[in-house]
């Protein structure tokens, strides 16, 4: 793990908790797709609404070589996921209309928007909460 130890209940609520469990599943998806399923489904996420969420972890993992997804027993939580949490719950809290300008967020493909919007309206249908943390693109701005 890059910087500082971060232990996982220190920083995530149990929702998030399970959340970040179901997202560090789908970096394990080739060997274990119903691992991903079954905890996606506990959190309420159903299996046609998972798609979205497999494609941003996949896209992150891919585009971002450096982002860092711990493995799903793993105690601790890195910062790239606390920064994941802080844009979902972001994304579950805001529209499409009210995206503030930011040079993260012109930098991010439309594609890679869409997923993050449509992550954060299937979590704010499920009624999971994430605890307020600022969101990354949002942090340097004055």
């Amino acid at each position: 793990m890059k910087g500082n130890v971060l232990f996982l209940k220190a920083q995530c609520s149990k929702s998030e908790q399970e959340l970040l469990r179901a997202l560090r599943a789908i970096k394990e998806a080739d060997s274990r797709p119903t691992d991903v399923e079954a905890t996606l489904k506990r959190i309420g996420i159903h299996p046609e609404a998972s798609s979205p969420f497999v494609q941003l972890i996949k896209n992150a993992l891919d585009s971002r070589g450096e982002f860092e997804l711990l493995g799903p027993k793993s105690p601790c939580v890195s910062r790239d996921e606390l920064d994941l949490l802080a844009t979902l719950n972001y994304f579950m809290k805001h529209d499409d209309t009210s995206l503030p300008a930011g040079d993260c967020l012109t930098r991010m493909s439309t594609y890679m928007l869409r997923l993050f919007r449509d992550c954060g309206s299937t979590l704010r249908d499920t009624g999971i909460a994430l605890r307020a943390r600022p969101a990354p693109f949002m942090r340097h701005r004055h």
